[in-house]
């Protein structure tokens, strides 16, 4: 198999090495899948997932864009080496920040500057919950809940770090937000 046909960009072939395909060469195809993705099960359930009472339309949009992304849905545009002629059609992806598709790179490169950025000092994971009550506060009005999540996290946690008894120290934070269940055990 050729090897750079399985990374054509739709912006362009990245590549120093000149192509060693003939043209009207048909690539034998393989796929390999990991179990199942977020879109192939929104697609199977998807009037489950429509009728859900607590879904508001911005999370159906959502789901939606994910259900759709890189199908014929959103469109496609053909792909093309420039050395040898082999062509593909490629579908539109949904560009959702929450697609774990389109995100995937971005998540990465995220991962890589914060990764970059530590210091050379011991970390503390710290997590924040809301109680199950607010649920449905934070269904409805999301940012003015998050944005009490976060002030009164960085409260916390800067109150206890510049107490000697504790750490006697100006922290610093990242602060992710986790929107879906998690079950954490009671202690």
């Amino acid at each position: 198999m050729h090897r750079y046909h399985h990374d054509l960009s739709a912006r362009g072939p990245d590549r120093e090495e000149p192509c060693l395909q003939s043209p009207g060469q048909t690539l034998p195809v393989q796929k390999v899948k990991a179990g199942f993705e977020v879109a192939h099960v929104l697609r199977l359930h998807w009037p489950e997932v429509e009728s859900h009472p607590q879904l508001n339309r911005w999370q159906l949009r959502t789901l939606s864009a994910i259900k759709r992304c890189r199908t014929a849905d959103l469109g496609g545009h053909v792909d093309a080496c420039t050395d040898c002629g082999n062509t593909r059609i490629s579908y539109n992806s949904c560009r959702n920040r929450h697609c774990p598709k389109c995100q995937g790179k971005n998540r990465e490169d995220w991962i890589s500057k914060r990764e970059a950025e530590l210091l050379p000092v011991p970390y503390f994971h710290v997590v924040f919950t809301l109680p199950d009550t607010l649920n449905q506060l934070a269904m409805y009005q999301p940012k003015a809940v998050y944005d009490c999540l976060f002030e009164a996290s960085w409260r916390t946690i800067a109150c206890f770090a510049k107490d000697p008894k504790h750490l006697g120290a100006k922290p610093g934070m990242i602060a992710i937000l986790h929107t879906w269940a998690c079950l954490y055990s009671k202690v």
